[in-house]
């Protein structure tokens, strides 16, 4: 459960402090911190905190309290808490207005000898809390989408214990998350964090239970619903959207399995991982094509019983059967063939378009093929060879893939 301005406000401690802005936009201000300023603002305020002033040398007047109030809220603060007294007496309404357009909580602390000491260690304690909680959260999402977890009595009474709840219909997603440009994100594990906070806020208002962990450069949720893979799929899609907005410069492609009915038992919580495996497994095939979308298992179902097969001795066999002398020769000859035959056959044989593509004369083209025929000991003419040497070069790929995920 996260600490958003709303909750804070319940503690008995602000029982007389008041509210100012909108209760809409408290219950979303999400808190990650607390400080304590005065002017100058500059660049001290963090992306979510609780700022607490007294308005020293600006509560005075409305003009300065409101360039106050404005540089606040340009920080992305989750809220301002003013205290009145000595130096601002009132808030002022243009200042309220300031804060309700920049979408900026704004609090008036009463009564003036509240110590912000000790709202800082009400905020500060709330806040460990809920770190330790996501932190157990998240390790038992993992164990669980991994198959890590004894399947016994003592595992459901601590799910539980931290609000996981287990034995329903569900769905696992996953979703990974990189930038479109040359510039790295600099915390790529608050930005997947905020993904997932993102995807909890959407899902609540579509009636959609979301259970999600980030770690290892992954997100995985299991998401329980009454309303069927058609609502999953649309959610999917309009999350995705809005992540678009909010994160212009990256690529996050997901995927979900298919609905896994509720079991319940030890046994049951095999499925969990089950589940994890099936929507890793699509979001690492489609992330390889690139693009910002939801990959759905027929995208890539052709690609999944590649992978599968990759697994196999023969598979090895396969690829040296009808590539390896094509690989020999490209190691060591300026001219590579390999790449000649992928194009000749992603255009159907057609040797105008193939020659054009490869901006080659055609004569060279088909003197090209008659070495890729020798060596692959082929005849591209034969449909049934043909097939061979696109499953060899699927199954090469494929594997090429797998060693990059690091998959053995």
């Amino acid at each position: 459960m996260t600490i958003t301005v709303a909750r804070v406000l319940q503690d008995p401690l602000f029982r007389k402090c008041r509210l100012l802005t909108g209760g809409a936009q408290a219950e979303a201000s999400v808190i990650s911190w607390v400080s304590v300023i005065e002017v100058p603002v500059e660049r001290f305020v963090r992306r979510n905190e609780f700022v607490l002033t007294t308005a020293m040398n600006v509560g005075h007047d409305s003009r300065l309290l409101g360039n106050f109030v404005r540089r606040i809220a340009d920080s992305k603060a989750a809220a301002l808490a003013i205290a009145t007294g000595p130096y601002a007496r009132t808030v002022p309404a243009k200042v309220i207005s300031i804060a309700e357009e920049r979408n900026l909580s704004l609090i008036e602390i009463r009564p003036w000898k509240l110590r912000f000491s000790e709202i800082s260690e009400r905020i500060l304690q709330g806040l460990l809390e809920d770190q330790f909680l996501k932190k157990e959260r998240d390790q038992f999402l993992w164990a669980l989408a991994t198959g890590r977890l004894t399947p016994d009595e003592r595992t459901r009474n601590h799910a539980q214990r931290i609000g996981v709840v287990l034995d329903s219909d569900f769905h696992a997603i996953a979703a990974l998350v990189r930038s479109t440009d040359d510039s790295p994100d600099p915390q790529p594990g608050n930005t997947l964090d905020e993904v997932s906070r993102i995807a909890e806020d959407m899902a609540v208002s579509v009636g959609i239970h979301w259970q999600g962990t980030t770690l290892n450069g992954r997100l995985v949720a299991f998401v329980a619903s009454k309303t069927g893979s058609e609502v999953i799929h649309m959610f999917m899609n309009d999350w995705l959207r809005a992540l678009k907005r909010r994160f212009p410069r990256m690529e996050v492609v997901a995927g979900a399995s298919d609905l896994h009915l509720a079991a319940s038992g030890g046994s049951g919580l095999m499925r969990y991982a089950g589940a994890a495996s099936s929507a890793l497994e699509v979001v690492e095939l489609a992330a390889e094509a690139g693009g910002h979308r939801v990959a759905v298992f027929r995208d890539i179902a052709v690609d999944i019983v590649l992978r599968r097969s990759a697994s196999h001795g023969a598979t090895a066999k396969l690829i040296d059967e009808y590539l390896g002398a094509l690989l020999a020769h490209d190691r060591t000859r300026k001219v590579k063939l390999l790449p000649t035959l992928e194009e000749y056959l992603s255009v159907n044989c057609n040797l105008s378009t193939c020659a054009r593509n490869l901006d080659i004369r055609r004569q060279s083209l088909m003197y090209r093929l008659d070495k890729i025929a020798a060596l692959s000991k082929c005849d591209l003419r034969q449909a049934g060879q043909r097939f061979a040497l696109q499953l060899a070069l699927h199954l090469r790929h494929t594997t090429s893939g797998m060693q990059r995920l690091g998959h053995s």
